[in-house]
């Protein structure tokens, strides 16, 4: 039997090559369960099939199963909202996940050090996704923009659909308290 991580390697590579042919999600899961077969992750897959058949989203029901990373699950939801799930699921695949996943930490990292060194906002976010790629940096780049029109910080970026709810809720808490140094700092410790 194959072990929980080996499964969930194949799992990416079987959703990358079957999005890709342009099968549908809920086929594809189903292709899935019966070539995963029992265990966790088969378990998994049966869960997120029956979620999405009472009108979930992939996303969501892949984070009840609690089976996904954080960075695999944010990006899985930004694909879903920008429409761009299938070169997600093949960069998650082909292991660019495992660098975003750096590139996600060092941003929040680097944000939080820019921040509490007194640096405004827009540059200190301008300077913290210099080493970002693809989506993230994109993503990023919205936020800027947004938050240099007026709108706050939070709220861009759930717009964005890169960031747990979690996050969102720090850096509103953050925004609305005055302590978004603080705020970073509790998602650094989480990353």
């Amino acid at each position: 039997m194959m072990t929980v991580s080996r499964q969930l390697k194949e799992f990416w590579n079987s959703f990358a090559v079957l999005i890709n042919l342009g099968v549908p999600v809920s086929s594809i899961l189903i292709i899935l369960t019966e070539g995963i077969g029992g265990g966790p992750v088969g378990r998994a897959v049966k869960s997120i099939i029956e979620g999405l058949n009472t009108g979930s989203t992939l996303s969501a029901e892949m984070a009840k199963t609690r089976m996904f990373s954080k960075v695999e699950l944010n990006m899985v939801r930004g694909g879903e909202i920008g429409g761009m799930l299938d070169v997600v699921i093949s960069r998650i695949a082909s292991g660019k996940m495992t660098t975003m996943a750096s590139q996600y930490e060092r941003f929040w990292t680097d944000l939080h050090q820019l921040l509490s060194c007194g640096v405004p906002i827009l540059s200190a976010i301008e300077i913290s996704s210099a080493h970002c790629e693809d989506l993230l940096k994109e993503a990023i780049k919205k936020i800027r923009n947004s938050v240099k029109e007026g709108e706050v910080f939070s709220k861009s970026m759930k717009e964005s659909g890169m960031f747990s709810e979690l996050e969102i809720t720090l850096i509103d808490v953050g925004e609305e308290t005055g302590t978004l140094d603080s705020a970073i700092q509790q998602i650094v410790n989480l990353c």
